[in-house]
Order: structure tokens, then C-alpha cells, then sequence
């Protein structure tokens, strides 16, 4: 996956991390190292997170050098910055449950055991699988959007059930927002923000029916239900907002849906008794984290066994 993303981005041919497979647990070395917090004795306490640091600035700064990427005139100025994915995927038993529809996402190639994951229909074919990687990504995101107000701002609370109330945002203030106030908001997202629910995004989709429009109770429970999912629509940020929304959320979301696809039609994963894969306790986020991660001391063990006819199938 690490080749695979990062020949995406850089390409095949000139890919450092293609070119020397090192890279690779350099760069998961330097993951598992990075510090929750930074210090000036950082490069003493962190020496092996430094050292596979340096090994991939190295390898970025010779392949923008060469121009690979700009124009040689222009490799001087470009900004050398590791472009990481990072995402992190709850499995449990409903994700495996849609199988079946996964299968109109897929064509088969004549080329013996291959078949071919088609990104643009899984969003259409498997609204399971999509709601699933939506969720998940509301619980994980852990990450904190910065903005600069550029003009005298007054914020009013526009709920029912509570008092209005104002608020000055002045000229030139810093805002910083965590995105785990807005995805974990129970007035937003219900009782059980805090939980895993699948069908959370099945069920806050707009839509205005002309038959129940008719109807004055169904009308106001379908306006109400609009509402929400535009609350929410709003409330949800996981890939930041704004100018400085993530550049790469499609690329992301696609590698995410497809490996997921792939998972889910070739292997059957179960925990390791047999039964559904339980929901792990989320773990200390270090400094540099966008989402959060298992705790260590989380039972991950899981049996993945390949299913009935794709054995050699990637």
C-alpha cells in the first residue's frame, strides 16, 4: 500500500519509495516514533523517528532536485514535506454484511483471476460500505482547524432549546476548532455521538417526497429530518474546511473504498473466537495526528481466511 499510494503521487518510475523498498520502514518506523509532543531533546529521545525522518527528506529533496515533479528551474523553491494518508478503519460485522452489493462495483477482466474495483460505482452500489467509511471517519478525526477572522464577526447559537446567545469574533483573532466537538456533538449527531452506528448516514439524507407533503406531521418530520442532515452535513469536516479543505480527500476516500472492497469480497475476517470484530478503545493521539488510533493495549487479533474462489486473487 505504501508503494502503491506513493507511486500515485510521485510516479511509478521516479517513486523513491519504489526505488528503494528501505524507504518503506523508514517511513513506518518514523510513524510509530513520532512523539505526542515535541521538545528540544527531541532528537535524542526519538533517535530511530529522526533518523528514518532524515532518510526520507533525503530521498524527497533528490527527487524534487531532479525535477521529477517541476520544472528544474522551479526545484529550488519547492517545499520538501512528507504527504502522508492516514486513515484508520473500524471493522466490525455489519461491514461485511453488504458483500453482495459490493459485487456491482466490480467487472471482470478476461485476463484469468482478475477483476476490477470501478471507484465511481461503489458510492451508488454499496451506500452501506460508504456510510461505514463516513462514521468511522467522524469518530477518528482528532484534528484541529486553524482560521484568522478577517472581519468584526457576531456568532449567534440558533437552537430551539436553548437561550440565544452572541458571540464577538474581532478582527485578526485566532479561531482554533477541534474537529471533535462538531463530530461528537449530541445535539447534532443524537445520545449516542460517542457510539459506532453504521446506518447513521442512511438515514439523514435530504429528501422531500410530494406524497407526504401533503400530509402536515409528515411534512414537518421530513423538514425536520432535512434539517438535520444539513446540521450535520455542516458539522461534518473531517478532511478540515474552508481554503484549506484537504486536496487529496478524493484520492484518500477512493484508496480507502476500494481496499475495503477488495477486503471485504476476497476475505473473511472474523475475531479470533469466531464472532464480529469488536470496536477497539481509542488510544493516547500524538502531536501530529489527524485521527486517532487503537490503544495499545487493544485486542486486535482477528482470522482472516481467503473466501471460496478468490484464492489467487489479490
Amino acid at each position: 500500500m505504501t508503494i502503491t499510494t506513493t507511486s500515485s503521487l510521485l510516479g511509478k518510475e521516479n517513486n523513491p519509495w519504489n526505488k528503494d523498498p528501505s524507504l518503506v520502514r523508514s517511513y513506518w518506523a518514523f510513524e510509530a516514533g513520532d512523539p505526542p509532543g515535541r521538545t528540544f531533546l527531541l532528537d535524542v529521545t526519538y533517535r530511530n523517528s529522526k533518523k528514518s525522518h532524515d532518510a526520507m527528506v533525503d530521498a524527497l529533496e533528490a527527487y524534487f532536485a531532479a525535477g521529477y515533479d517541476t520544472p528544474r528551474d522551479k526545484s529550488n523553491n519547492s517545499y520538501v514535506a512528507p504527504l502522508t494518508i492516514d486513515t484508520a478503519a473500524i471493522q466490525r460485522q455489519y461491514g461485511f454484511t453488504a458483500r453482495d452489493s459490493h459485487k456491482d462495483a466490480l467487472k471482470e477482466d478476461r485476463r484469468p483471476q482478475t477483476a476490477l474495483v470501478y471507484a465511481d460505482k461503489i458510492e451508488s452500489s454499496c451506500p452501506l460500505l460508504l456510510s461505514v467509511l463516513r462514521e468511522t471517519q467522524r469518530l477518528v478525526a482528532i484534528g484541529t482547524l486553524h482560521s484568522r477572522v478577517v472581519e468584526d464577526t457576531v456568532v449567534s447559537a440558533d437552537r430551539s432549546d436553548v437561550q440565544t446567545q452572541s458571540c464577538l469574533l474581532k478582527k485578526g483573532t485566532s479561531i482554533l476548532l477541534p474537529v471533535t466537538n462538531a463530530h461528537r456533538d449530541p445535539v447534532i449527531w443524537g445520545p449516542t455521538a460517542n457510539e459506532f452506528d453504521a446506518n447513521r448516514s442512511l438515514g439523514t439524507q435530504p429528501h422531500l417526497c410530494e406524497a407526504t407533503m401533503k400530509d402536515k406531521s409528515s411534512r414537518k418530520r421530513v423538514e425536520e429530518e432535512n434539517d438535520l442532515a444539513r446540521l450535520r452535513k455542516a458539522a461534518y469536516f473531517p478532511f478540515g474546511g474552508g481554503k484549506r479543505l484537504c486536496l487529496g480527500r478524493y484520492f484518500a476516500t477512493t484508496e480507502v473504498l476500494d481496499t475495503m472492497a477488495v477486503l471485504i469480497l476476497g476475505y473473511n475476517i472474523r475475531a479470533v473466537d469466531g464472532g464480529p470484530i469488536k470496536q477497539p478503545m481509542f488510544g493516547l493521539s500524538k502531536m501530529t495526528a489527524a485521527t486517532a488510533r487503537p490503544h495499545p493495549d487493544a485486542d486486535m487479533k482477528v482470522q482472516i481466511e481467503r473466501r471460496g474462489g478468490w484464492e489467487k486473487v489479490i
